[in-house]
């Protein structure tokens, strides 16, 4: 697996290690052994994060991290097709930063898996779908609007249950503007 590492991007490669050592057939991960990151695919995330939900530790508080925000923000190219990957807190409320590449995989920094992993073992995955069932509850009992008017005008919004109204006053504003002025 020659790739090249999105943490270093000066050319170090990643280097393919098996999940379990001295299984051949297991799965793999390519780390770089100057950075300490990991790129991990997808399918085998999947496996990590689904053999870490199995030990899940009972009434644990989940361990979140703390999103860092020093230095500054890089957007990291998949080593496989070159993209910019996307920077996202993983399950949504873990607190680890990683980046990802939708087709290809996930880019850890030096630690983050391990923390990804404990985040998981923790419930934290348990907690994230609790946080996102109450947005959704949330989000529902909002008034879902829509944009109206024409470019160059001041936009407003309106209720999509009520456009015909919206588009009937605003026709005939313009039909009194114009015959006002004719």
């Amino acid at each position: 697996m020659d790739l090249p590492c999105p943490g270093c991007d000066d050319g170090t490669q990643l280097h393919a290690w098996p999940l379990r050592a001295h299984d051949p057939t297991a799965p793999h991960v390519a780390a770089c052994t100057t950075c300490g990151g990991v790129w991990v695919r997808p399918n085998v995330l999947e496996t990590l994060v689904t053999e870490a939900a199995r030990q899940v530790c009972g009434d644990a508080e989940p361990q979140r991290a703390s999103l860092s925000t020093a230095g500054p923000v890089v957007y990291r190219r998949c080593p496989e097709c070159g993209v910019s990957m996307q920077r996202k807190n993983f399950a949504g409320v873990s607190g680890t930063l990683v980046d990802v590449c939708g087709q290809h995989g996930t880019y850890f920094d030096h630690d983050e898996l391990p923390h990804v992993l404990a985040f998981v073992k923790s419930g934290g995955l348990a907690l994230a779908e609790r946080v996102d069932r109450r947005e959704r509850a949330r989000n529902a009992k909002r008034p879902q609007f829509i944009p109206y008017g024409q470019p160059g005008t001041d936009m407003g919004y309106a209720d999509p249950n009520d456009w015909h109204h919206d588009a009937t006053t605003e026709f005939v504003a313009w039909a009194a503007d114009v015959l006002h002025d004719a």
